[in-house]
């Protein structure tokens, strides 16, 4: 092998599996593009002002309220379980055969609620966002397009890209996005590596 072969060998990586079919490693390359170009994408357009002021409510907040419907509830469940380790005034909203939800009652322009849309909207989590902002509270809004009806009730939003080279949405860049504003809350409030909550 001569020196040109072996420096590019050396700076090709690791050797890719051997398949007997090409669509499958042309899926899979497809697939890391779409997870990467997101990933790409939120962090080269995110909007820093509005990222600094959620991260500023959140940090303030007497309490934090979130809430996902529909699609948008596994993200909800999941940012709820990162921050709630670190936060103990984070609370998930539950919401039920479309019943206004019992932390109404509790809602003062002191809170902040941190709402999480996707597409097919649920129109109850638009709805609490909606009614939240009616007593003053903060509304940080998660969704995946600006023309979404959350980012129209929202004082602070925060896009994520869905890109998928199927028929489903991509959602790696929520899950980075809850990363980010749970992290940065923390850094806020005492640093990252602060013990979490019992």
């Amino acid at each position: 092998m001569s020196e040109a072969s072996e420096d590019a060998a050396a700076n090709a990586g690791p050797p890719r599996a051997n398949v007997d079919d090409d669509g499958l490693e042309i899926s899979l390359d497809r697939f890391q593009q779409a997870v990467l170009g997101n990933l790409n994408t939120l962090f080269d357009r995110i909007d820093r002002e509005a990222l600094e002021q959620a991260v500023q409510a959140l940090a303030n907040a007497r309490r934090v309220y979130v809430i996902g419907t529909q699609p948008a509830h596994s993200f909800a469940l999941h940012l709820h379980h990162v921050a709630s380790r670190r936060f103990p005034n984070w609370r998930l909203v539950e919401w039920r055969s479309g019943a206004r939800s019992s932390a109404w009652g509790t809602l003062t322009d002191k809170d902040v609620v941190v709402g999480l849309a996707a597409e097919p909207y649920a129109t109850s989590a638009i709805a609490f966002a909606r009614d939240a902002q009616a007593v003053g509270a903060r509304v940080v809004g998660i969704t995946d397009r600006p023309m979404s009806p959350l980012a129209d009730c929202a004082d602070d939003v925060l896009l994520f890209p869905v890109r998928s080279p199927g028929d489903f949405p991509f959602f790696v860049g929520v899950t980075a996005l809850v990363a980010v504003l749970v992290g940065m809350v923390a850094a806020r409030n005492g640093g990252l590596h602060a013990t979490p909550q019992a």
